[in-house]
């Protein structure tokens, strides 16, 4: 994938993109026979199929293919969510359950996005077979940023520059007369009334 496409399409359209053949698919996916064959908004689907290449010593398929689907459909997961001109690097936690077996054929890395705050999105999948079979989970967290040679600022706003904000309105209300006497004249007021309470009694 292009730097230009990266900042001219969103995430979404650039996962479309690839499955109509308007973009290349990445080469690391015909090197372990892999695709994303569903891609929604929030939620993804990687396919790929295992044959005995892939065998690791003990005789079950290597652990590094089967992270490798789950950090493409969970990245992809997050990818679906931003907008044009944004990318995100990843955080992978692979659980293994069960081994998986060179005659599996068909797997599915089904991801999900979990949460997608201001400048980390995290999200969660799993590793199935055709029969429902759960061979490994994973939780990632992605931190999203700009990509370089986007146009514009970055679309959600950092914590220091809301802090900044928070302070300079704080500091204009602390000088506004009009805030001054709502948030400040009406305890002397209860205080007067209290004073003369007291008097009368």
């Amino acid at each position: 994938m292009t730097n230009a496409a990266s900042t001219s399409r969103t995430g979404l359209e650039i996962l479309q993109a690839m499955f109509s053949g308007a973009l290349p698919r990445p080469p690391i996916s015909a090197t372990l026979n892999f695709v994303v064959t569903d891609a929604k908004d929030d939620e993804v689907v990687a396919e790929g199929f295992s044959d005995a290449s892939m065998d690791g010593p003990f005789g079950f398929i290597h652990g590094g293919f089967i992270c490798t689907l789950l950090d493409t459909a969970l990245t992809c997961a997050v990818l679906s969510t931003l907008p044009a001109g944004f990318i995100c690097t990843t955080d992978l936690h692979v659980r293994h359950i069960r081994a998986l077996p060179a005659d599996a054929e068909r797997l599915r890395a089904v991801a999900t996005i979990v949460h997608r705050g201001r400048q980390v999105a995290t999200s969660e999948g799993k590793l199935i077979d055709d029969c429902g079979r759960v061979y490994a989970t994973a939780t990632m967290a992605c931190f999203v940023f700009a990509a370089k040679g986007a146009c514009g600022r970055f679309w959600l706003k950092p914590r220091r520059r809301l802090m900044k904000q928070s302070r300079r309105r704080a500091r204009r209300l602390s000088n506004d007369p009009i805030h001054r006497r709502r948030h400040f004249a009406r305890p002397q007021k209860s205080c007067a009334r209290r004073e003369g309470r007291r008097r009368k009694a």
